[in-house]
């Protein structure tokens, strides 16, 4: 791609912009068409230059970003989104999981800081459930020990809940004295000057300088053990799952936890974040790698969540529980009429949001017929 920038600006001027649904070897015939603005299966825009960038990030926006509805068929049902609705970041808490700062030893690191006692590979802050059973914990060590789990355990509505990692939780903020955890400092003693060495943040230093070396990097501010709903970082289709147990995740998981006493249930939240709708949006306005969803915590936090009184937030929570039950299921993932059932459930709760946003019936077409084959 080729970009070109002015220095200087002309809202009146137009982009002329296209979005092709063609997949596959490009011909030079087909790219011809294409940039002929001829090709059946491309779409086509011209979008006035001011409504190429969006937010305070400048997402490009290749259809626009303006809230005329005759600039684009998609605005519409964008528009609709956005009534009567709350920033996710402004209701929720939106978290990136841990940063340990090392979690396994890498060649690289064995060489430079010459450590001859571990093999590469080897845990130091997440440990695998071998590595933990041979450590001996003491009880108040094995208080400290936390299910870490993957962005690759998290499905549409539900997690995998069996953890094959371990994190060793010491987290600065809670001022561990390592004194207290003997065969936790026997083995990250090993590790020593690899953690000393750790990149360090203004917090890290802190720590450091009060001799609290054995600290994770970042710890945030997150109730891992609580309510909570899930999100890899990168995504194909929006997946977002939930759980109430100890669920701990590091960079490549987000952590979306209740905040403040609002009203709104976080399985209503759950519902829309999995919806249809809601892919479309985070389609066009949140922020993409090609064709990959990018979770992270900005456009996460700027997705809108319609204002819903709690009675009216009732049947998509009771709908929400029965998938819940569908697939916690021990056999979900071999049982087809099972997963037929949640498919079934997840029609359900995209009709509800239709009505719910007011959409008109070439509002469902579109979405239907843009989203059915990406989800």
């Amino acid at each position: 791609m080729v970009t070109i920038l002015c220095k200087n600006t002309n809202d009146s001027a137009l982009a002329k912009t296209c979005i092709t649904k063609r997949t596959g070897t490009a011909t030079p015939e087909l790219l011809l068409n294409i940039m002929d603005f001829t090709d059946s299966e491309t779409e086509y825009f011209e979008v006035d230059q001011k409504h190429i960038y969006d937010g305070d990030e400048y997402y490009i926006r290749i259809s626009g970003n303006s809230i005329d509805e005759n600039q684009s068929p998609v605005q519409s049902v964008l528009n609709k989104i956005m009534v009567q609705s709350a920033l996710l970041g402004d209701i929720c808490n939106v978290n990136q999981g841990i940063v340990t700062g090392v979690n396994f030893l890498t060649e690289a690191n064995k060489i430079k800081y010459s450590i001859n006692t571990a093999e590469t590979g080897e845990g130091i802050f997440l440990l695998s459930n071998n590595e933990l059973n041979q450590m001996n914990l003491t009880i108040e060590e094995k208080h400290i020990i936390k299910p870490i789990f993957k962005n690759s355990n998290i499905h549409k509505y539900y997690t995998e809940n069996n953890n094959k990692l371990n994190l060793i939780n010491l987290r600065y903020t809670d001022r561990p004295n390592i004194n207290n955890y003997p065969n936790i400092q026997k083995h990250l003693n090993r590790f020593r000057d690899l953690l000393i060495n750790r990149p360090r943040t203004g917090t890290l230093e802190s720590a450091f300088s009060k001799g609290y070396w054995y600290v994770m990097t970042t710890s945030r501010k997150v109730n891992f053990d609580g309510p909570k709903i899930v999100c890899p970082y990168r995504s194909k289709i929006n997946t977002f799952g939930y759980n109430e147990i100890p669920w701990y995740g590091i960079t490549d998981v987000y952590f979306i936890t209740k905040k403040g006493n609002h009203s709104f249930s976080l399985k209503y939240i759950l519902a829309l974040l999995n919806s249809k709708l809601y892919y479309l949006w985070l389609y066009h306005k949140g922020k993409r790698k090609g064709e990959t969803l990018e979770l992270f915590q900005k456009p996460l936090s700027e997705i809108p969540i319609r204002k819903t009184p709690n009675n009216e937030q009732k049947p998509f929570i009771e709908i929400v529980d029965k998938i819940l039950d569908v697939t916690k299921a021990d056999d979900y993932f071999i049982n087809s009429k099972k997963q037929e059932k949640v498919k079934e459930y997840e029609k359900l709760i995209d009709i509800k949001l239709y009505e719910l946003h007011g959409l008109t019936e070439d509002d469902i077409k579109y979405v239907e017929g843009n989203i059915s084959n990406a989800i």
